[in-house]
């Protein structure tokens, strides 16, 4: 269908997808460019952590991490590491903070809030602000919208080595990249984080996803 097109540049959202698309038998003859989606900063930005726990009622006293749960049903998605690695966890002052539909597949307990599905960008923008950490366990992703929100509201992001994860984490900076695709590895890399939190700053996190990922940074890329 396109080999007559002769005018044709392929591009990519994460730099894992360039490569398979350069490796591909379609487009390996193509120009391949890497451009990340863009997000709106006026609507992802960091936001006052109490305020935001005060908003959703999230206990200012708990550790939070979050969990964007809308297809927990997608083996590929991961929440069963996530479950396994909270459920090997010893500490009593973390929290599961789980968002999206609920469907029964997240077991409720006094160490998971389940805040329901957020279909408004300012109040996801208030959710990513309250959390500690936002964890992504997915096993396949391209560049997910998820991780540039929570980092544009400067909040750190746990991730799995996979896809487009690691084009966004810088590890030790604005997040923390699993060392395997495990729910032990998962764990180490959540108590990691959890005992050195002190060291990631909010700020920077979104000031730094801000130059990457604003709208008009992609825009001025695609022009």
């Amino acid at each position: 269908a396109i080999e007559s097109v002769k005018n044709l540049t392929i591009v990519s959202p994460s730099k894992w997808l360039a490569q398979e698309a350069k490796q591909s038998s379609v487009f390996k003859t193509r120009e391949v460019l890497c451009i990340p989606y863009g997000i709106d900063s006026t609507v992802f930005k960091p936001i006052d952590k109490d305020f935001s726990r005060d908003v959703l009622g999230i206990p200012k006293d708990k550790k939070v991490v979050l969990f964007v749960a809308d297809s927990i049903s997608n083996d590929r998605k991961g929440y069963s590491y996530l479950k396994n690695a909270l459920s090997m966890m010893q500490r009593k002052d973390v929290v599961l903070c789980a968002i999206g539909s609920k469907k029964g597949a997240i077991e409720a307990n006094e160490q998971i809030l389940e805040l329901g599905a957020i279909a408004d960008d300012r109040l996801m923008n208030i959710a990513y602000s309250a959390a500690d950490v936002f964890v992504i366990p997915s096993l396949m992703d391209n560049l997910p919208n998820t991780v540039i929100e929570s980092l544009m509201s400067g909040t750190p992001v746990i991730g799995f080595p996979i896809g487009g994860i690691p084009d966004m984490i810088e590890h030790g900076v604005n997040g923390l990249l699993a060392e395997d695709i495990s729910s032990t590895a998962l764990l180490k890399s959540i108590e990691e984080f959890l005992n050195t939190s002190d060291t990631f700053n909010r700020f920077e996190i979104g000031t730094s996803a801000k130059k990457r990922y604003d709208l008009p940074i992609q825009a001025k890329a695609y022009i």
